[in-house]
């Protein structure tokens, strides 16, 4: 069996997808955790840093580049 290979189309596809997954997922969160006063902050954070590690992640990386 031939091993499969990854093209840039395939990885920029994965990276999208973990975007708006983690997106989603990182703003429900934020929202989920924070008070009333604190949302207007913490689901933009959370959509952010949720972005940030689904692409990571969707593309078999490490969730946080550090």
């Amino acid at each position: 069996m031939l091993p499969q290979v990854t093209t840039e189309v395939q990885l920029a596809r994965r990276c999208n997808i973990g975007r708006l997954v983690g997106g989603v997922g990182g703003g429900g969160l934020g929202y989920a955790a924070s008070r009333q006063d604190g949302r207007s902050w913490a689901v933009p954070l959370g959509a952010l840093l949720g972005q940030q590690m689904g692409c990571n992640i969707s593309s078999s990386k490490a969730p946080l580049p550090w």
